[in-house]
């Protein structure tokens, strides 16, 4: 998790010129990184709490993880 966290805080300090910021790779990375093992139609509408996390992680990577 912190190879992948760490990626992503590299993409978006690119956001400028590849429009990726931290909420968009968010969006995009936060099904794959927490979606449960057992889906269920209820765990859709936790989506915006599972982006919301992996947005904290990728704003906050160096108190998460260096410290």
């Amino acid at each position: 998790m912190r190879y992948v966290v760490h990626f992503l805080v590299k993409v978006s300090a690119h956001a400028h010129r590849n429009k990726m910021s931290p909420s968009n790779l968010a969006i995009i990375f936060g099904p794959g990184m927490m979606w449960p093992a057992n889906y269920t139609l209820e765990s859709a509408v936790d989506m915006p709490y599972i982006n919301s996390m992996v947005l904290l992680m990728i704003e906050h990577y160096h108190e998460i993880f260096e410290s």
